[in-house]
């Protein structure tokens, strides 16, 4: 603490007195009783959660070195799939759906019963189970070829005919 150009004041604080790890928090401000800093701290938190959802949930940590208008277009992805998250967050919160996570995986639920349907009539229709297998699973012998040629000879699965073209699909259709 001494290569800290400024006095700071940390605040040793466990959930529970028999909790076995503390957590640590620090404050600028001495005027502040610890019980207030800790307040100001919790109002944050959603900062916070929305900030690990966007980076782990959502892809925003996942960029690696790109051109300035890839990662300005990333960014404006993310961020408008977060903002779809939370918009269904107020619109459909109840006893199942009260978080970011629950919207989330309704979403890729939704995505999987449309998939799986379309899927499923395909191979109702056709008879042929296994033209619908190659046609919506990405095979074994997909994994083992180089990248390069896997983009080639495996194409990503395809939307099944007649299901819903999501938001999501039209922007990595583009």
């Amino acid at each position: 603490m001494e290569d800290v150009s400024f006095d700071l004041r940390v605040i040793d604080s466990k959930w529970h007195p028999r909790a076995p790890h503390s957590a640590y928090f620090g404050c600028t401000d001495f005027d502040l009783e610890t019980q207030d800093a800790l307040q100001i701290y919790a109002s944050r938190w959603g900062c916070e959660t929305d900030s690990v959802y966007l980076k782990t949930r959502l892809g925003l940590g996942d960029f690696r070195v790109r051109p300035y208008e890839a990662v300005d277009k990333y960014v404006a992805v993310v961020h408008l799939g977060w903002a779809y998250v939370q918009w269904s967050l107020m619109r459909e919160r109840s006893a199942q759906i009260q978080n970011p996570a629950d919207i989330i995986r309704q979403h890729r639920d939704e995505h999987a019963i449309d998939w799986l349907t379309g899927a499923c009539q395909e191979a109702v229709a056709t008879g042929d189970v296994q033209a619908v297998l190659n046609r919506f699973l990405r095979l074994a012998a997909c994994r083992r070829t180089p990248y390069a040629k896997r983009r080639a000879l495996c194409p990503s699965p395809q939307r099944p005919q007649g299901a819903k073209l999501r938001l999501s699909d039209r922007l990595l259709d583009n």
